[in-house]
């Protein structure tokens, strides 16, 4: 009986110390999360992206415009789709020791433009891999028609669109400050306040992804599987002149650039847009320059519905 009271008040003792700390986490609706491990993650994937990047853009570059005296439609937009890969590269130093060191010295001007970079990067080569899609249905579906249509002139009017298009998207999205200073420590492109998301990059965001993700999504897919659906037809390839497994490795290849590298990322802003979070985490322990803790008050503006940064990667 003696032993049964004791038992009883000690679960009693425990009950009681931990009721307030499971009041206050449900007051404050607060649930934080230790995500720093992706600072030292996109570090080094952004260096293994730049030294590949450069190398690779650069030479494609050099041999479309310097090598090719023929330049193809589809030359044109593998050129600009190699241009806009490589001014991305030429930032990737700022965000590598953004990453690695979780703090932007470098002002608010240049967090733009690396933000902007970035934004004009992911969706610009997703619509000139649309725009290589929609040109390769062209020509072989209707390779007689589209003789018209299929001209350099108009694959450049098509190219100086995308980037006007981009470029739109990715300096309104840099048009506030970008950078925020907690305890020291100054973040580009993250811990922005519920006022912000809510009044301005939600519908710049939506706006975006509808535009440079979702359409170029249903494009390259329904292109795609048409382009494959006339392949079976016998006389399709000898009025395109071209060999078969050649365009369908150039289709696998194509689907698989877009789905590996651009999917994953713009799911990801799918899902936080329609299933929010209560809050979003951040870094715990550490000083500046090599952690961060934000301030209770800018945590609790912190919402679900948008992601807690732009960082992410790109090819």
């Amino acid at each position: 009986m003696g032993d049964r009271r004791f038992i009883d008040f000690q679960f009693q003792d425990l009950n009681s110390s931990l009721r307030p700390r499971l009041g206050n986490a449900t007051a404050n609706n607060t649930c934080i999360v230790d995500d720093s491990f992706k600072y030292n993650l996109n570090g080094a994937v952004y260096s293994v992206v730049f030294i590949l990047g450069l190398i690779t853009n650069s030479a494609s570059l050099f041999v479309f415009c310097f090598r090719m005296k023929m330049r193809s439609e589809t030359a044109i937009f593998i050129t600009n789709l190699a241009l806009s890969d490589l001014l991305f590269v030429c930032t990737l130093p700022f965000k590598i020791f953004y990453n690695f060191n979780r703090h932007w010295p470098f002002g608010d001007t240049l967090c733009k433009i690396s933000g902007t970079a970035f934004l004009t990067n992911i969706y610009g080569s997703m619509l000139f891999l649309t725009c290589i899609s929609v040109d390769r249905f062209l020509a072989i579906v209707y390779p007689f028609r589209s003789r018209t249509i299929r001209t350099r002139r108009n694959s450049a009017i098509v190219c100086a669109g995308v980037w006007i298009l981009v470029l739109s998207g990715g300096i309104s999205a840099s048009l506030f400050s970008t950078t925020n200073v907690n305890n020291a420590t100054t973040t580009c492109f993250e811990g922005f306040s519920k006022r912000v998301w809510k009044t301005y990059l939600s519908k710049i965001t939506i706006f975006i992804e509808v535009v440079g993700f979702i359409i170029p999504l249903i494009l390259n897919v329904s292109c795609s599987s048409v382009v494959l659906k006339t392949l079976r037809k016998p006389a399709t390839l000898s009025q395109i002149g071209t060999n078969k497994k050649k365009v369908l490795k150039m289709i696998t290849v194509h689907m698989a650039v877009f789905v590996v590298c651009f999917v994953p990322y713009n799911s990801g802003w799918g899902c936080s847009m329609v299933f929010p979070e209560p809050t979003y985490g951040v870094l715990t322990q550490g000083g500046a320059g090599s952690g961060t803790e934000l301030g209770s008050n800018q945590r609790r503006e912190r919402v679900g519905g948008h992601p807690p940064s732009w960082q992410g990667h790109s090819t």
